[in-house]
């Protein structure tokens, strides 16, 4: 995206009510995993404490079961469910 001249970057995202409130999904909130509870792979791997490389395996193992949205993994509570209960 080409930038209008005199406009700069000015880091994460922000909201217009205040300055330093991050918008949904930006670097700072990621670890949240959204309003509905949703994480991503990358997330999910970093609840659980293993890699995103891991996460894949136990997809492909069918350890866990994760939804596929807009061709992209992902995960809720239950998900961490599963793993506890194997």
């Amino acid at each position: 995206m080409v930038e209008p001249q005199g406009m700069r970057s000015r880091g994460p995202e922000t909201t217009g009510a205040g300055r330093g409130q991050l918008k949904e999904g930006s670097a700072a909130g990621e670890e949240a995993g959204g309003p509905n509870g949703r994480m991503t792979t990358k997330q999910f791997a970093r609840r659980v404490g293993v890699t995103p490389h891991t996460v894949y395996t136990w997809i492909r193992e069918g350890r866990i079961h994760p939804w596929k949205i807009a061709g992209r993994w992902r995960y809720g509570p239950v998900h961490l469910l599963e793993l506890v209960q194997r």
